[in-house]
């Protein structure tokens, strides 16, 4: 557990609108589960048919394939798993195909053959073999950014893990399935991460679990020299990165210094300062105790299995308090999307008022009401059925009359799908921008549009 704690890049999904933080405790099932294989394959069968489901369902193809070939590799190459094999996928094809079966059955009844066929055909092209062969992509196009990214991402945890691997060698490997299982979960996960589609972006989360546990079976063996060097980093890194956090605060808060107070008035303008005593106590107990950690850490004391990595879950644990504290407004503006939720409901309020002809403030009692029954036909915004991020904000953050009618007045879409086209409805003609997201809103990245039907 404090492994996975220690990994710096795990902070960033688990706080993210999305299902990738749903893919750490898949893993950590799916692990368990073969973990018992070999005394109760029976069970094990079940529990992996329902994990992969559940990853189908939650994370889309890439996760429950790459899954089904980490399952399959380990019950080939680790010899005790060779003996559970066939109980295993008796149970596991006797639950995974009646699941499948209904599941498709509902999508077929409910959206039609055709929206079933498309969603598995989304799920697997795109894929960077294809693009290989075909020579649409150099062979090795996503190596590089896939290191560059996630050799932070995995810290500290990937080079305590290859310390084990390589002093364990590949013979003794295969031959102690406390290793071997999670070795080539990891390495199936990243092959397939590399070689799928851009968009499973497995490779960058779901190895965290596995990766942890080849690490702490390697913190028996590891040597002083490699745990004073995760030591030392940890200790520059975040002691750093906390520094770095109360300097920005104050400048946000008190104008100090300067220059930088100057800077984040002209990235995020109209950023609001968040200088309370609860968070700024939150923020020293915190840095105290990271002060407290970092001396006792390097005074002489009992040896300790967890010694090695308590100087990294600490300081991913200082980072994340700092973070949701100190700097929550920052993180809120930029990346969040409550300003971008309150400037379309003004948008789509002021749109509403011209075309309904009623006065705003009766709009307003009218939207808190559930299902807006003081509107008229047709006063509703359609989601767009295409970004799950859009169409969740404006239901759990807006007060939008939000539906899925083609007939509504209004609709947001993001801007990369173009207006609503003669297929959902109406003519391109038909419709007209009348808000659009920029970097004021706090969207970066992603431009959306509120469009209103003009006949």
């Amino acid at each position: 557990m404090l492994l996975t704690i220690a990994s710096i890049g795990v902070v960033e999904p688990w706080h993210q609108l999305g299902t990738a933080a749903v893919a750490f405790p898949l893993q950590g099932l799916l692990l368990w589960a073969l973990a018992t294989a070999p005394e109760s394959p029976k069970r094990s069968g079940y529990q992996v048919a329902i994990v992969m489901f559940a990853s189908l369902l939650m994370h889309g193809v890439g996760l429950a394939l790459v899954q089904f070939v980490s399952v399959a590799l380990v019950l080939i190459l680790v010899r005790p798993y060779r003996f559970a094999a066939a109980p295993l996928l008796t149970r596991w094809l006797a639950l995974m195909i009646p699941l499948l079966f209904l599941w498709m059955t509902f999508i077929a009844f409910a959206l039609g053959s055709g929206r079933a066929l498309q969603w598995w055909q989304e799920g697997l092209n795109g894929s960077s073999l294809s693009r290989w062969i075909t020579g649409e992509v150099p062979v090795f196009h996503n190596v590089e950014p896939w290191i560059r990214e996630l050799l932070w991402r995995w810290w500290p945890v990937w080079p305590i893990a290859l310390y084990g691997v390589l002093k364990l060698g590949p013979i003794r490997i295969l031959s102690s399935p406390h290793w071997a299982v999670p070795i080539v979960v990891t390495i199936t996960t990243v092959i397939l991460g590399l070689l799928g589609p851009g968009h499973w972006r497995v490779h960058q989360f779901a190895p965290v679990i596995s990766l942890a546990l080849i690490a702490a079976f390697s913190l028996l063996s590891l040597p002083r020299s490699l745990i004073n060097l995760v030591d030392w980093l940890a200790v520059v890194l975040f002691t750093t990165a906390g520094v770095f956090v109360w300097i920005h605060w104050t400048a946000l808060n008190f104008g100090m210094p300067a220059e930088l107070s100057t800077r984040i008035a002209r990235v995020a303008p109209g950023l609001p300062g968040n200088a309370n005593g609860y968070e700024i106590m939150i923020g020293l107990v915190a840095t105290l105790a990271w002060v407290f950690l970092v001396l006792w850490r390097v005074g002489r004391g009992q040896p300790r299995l967890w010694r090695p990595v308590a100087l990294s879950t600490g300081g991913v644990a200082l980072l994340w308090i700092l973070l949701t504290t100190l700097w929550r407004p920052a993180i809120d503006r930029l990346q969040g999307q409550q300003a971008t939720a309150n400037a379309v409901e003004r948008a789509w309020l002021q749109s509403a008022q011209q075309r309904l002809g009623m006065p705003e403030e009766k709009i307003r009692k009218s939207i808190e009401k559930p299902g807006a029954p003081n509107l008229p036909h047709g006063a509703c915004v359609e989601l767009s059925g295409r970004s799950i991020a859009l169409d969740a904000m404006l239901v759990a953050i807006t007060r939008l009359p939000t539906a899925n009618q083609s007939d509504c007045l209004w609709r947001v879409s993001p801007a990369e799908f173009g207006r609503p086209s003669s297929s959902e409805g109406a003519s391109t003609k038909n419709w007209r921008v009348i808000w659009q997201s920029s970097g004021e809103d706090g969207r970066r990245r992603t431009t959306y549009i509120l469009y209103e039907r003009i006949q």
